[in-house]
């Protein structure tokens, strides 16, 4: 690993077991610098972050609205309710996912989903619920997970450069709600 001299072409370096660079690169120059770089997609992309943000390792418990998708309109069935389904992913070793909860009024009350399927501790977790939603536009609906493990998906997710891995209340915005 590290700097070596390649037979078939000038300095190569290998980076094992880093995502995206699982092989060896070519190298034309080697720099070392005291600062980061100022271009865009290296102070971008590849910036150097404090040891509170969390790596992709220690992703966070998810849960997505999946169906129905935003900017739809939906109709309420004869119980005045609407089947809303989707899906959550647990953190490691804290799996499986125990509950997942979805709301549509505004986060205050929450309705506890059903799974379909079976859930283990590394695997997603298929779930859906019926949830009351009031006719109208720009209706929205939220769901949150916990896990095994206690961990709670939280309202807001902790600030990340790119906001990969954001892992706040999920939702599909902007649905139309009306009867059948």
């Amino acid at each position: 690993m590290g700097f070596k001299e390649i037979l078939n072409g000038g300095p190569g370096d290998e980076a094992p077991d880093i995502n995206g660079a699982r092989a060896t690169r070519w190298l034309d120059e080697q720099t070392l610098q005291t600062e980061e770089l100022a271009k865009f997609y290296q102070s971008r992309d590849y910036k150097i972050f404090p040891e509170s943000v969390l790596t992709k390792q220690e992703s966070l418990i998810n849960s997505v609205v999946a169906y129905h998708p935003q900017e739809e309109t939906v109709s309420l069935g004869k119980h005045l309710m609407v089947e809303v389904k989707g899906y959550a992913v647990p953190v490691g070793y804290d799996g499986p996912v125990e509950l997942v909860e979805v709301s549509g009024a505004g986060v205050v009350t929450w309705v506890e989903a059903d799974f379909v399927g079976r859930r283990t501790t590394f695997s997603w977790a298929i779930w859906m619920a019926r949830l009351r939603l009031e006719r109208g536009k720009k209706r929205t609906n939220w769901s949150r997970a916990t896990s095994a493990g206690e961990n709670v998906q939280p309202r807001l997710s902790a600030w990340n450069g790119r906001g990969v891995g954001y892992n706040g209340y999920r939702d599909a915005r902007y649905l139309t709600v009306s009867c059948v």
